[in-house]
């Protein structure tokens, strides 16, 4: 398991509230990382000299800058397992998909 931010948060700022209490933690106290994507699209339409007859060129990139998409840190709601082993707040996960290049051609008669 790769940690990519040891801690996300001050885990040392909560603690664990005395049984049959509440704590005084607002319902979401903490936010987790933003989530930044950008995807292009490059279309090109050709006509061809037969009647009726197309030609498309389309080249599609998802997450053009290859930004990494951090998961949420662990916390009580992840299982006490993780916190157990000394994660809490870490993030050790990412979402979504690296850079994706998907190229295609389509003729149409």
């Amino acid at each position: 398991q790769v940690h990519v931010a040891a801690a996300w948060f001050n885990p040392c700022a909560f603690a664990i509230a005395p049984g049959g209490q509440l704590g005084n933690a607002s319902r979401t106290p903490l936010s987790g990382p933003g989530f930044v994507n950008t995807d292009f699209s490059v279309i090109k339409q050709f006509a061809l000299p037969r009647e009726n007859l197309g030609l498309s060129i389309r080249a599609e990139l998802f997450n053009i800058f290859n930004h990494p998409q951090f998961g949420l840190p662990v916390t009580a709601g992840t299982g006490y397992a993780d916190i157990n082993a000394g994660n809490f707040g870490a993030v050790s996960s990412t979402v979504n998909n690296p850079r994706v290049v998907q190229i295609g051609i389509k003729l149409t008669f």
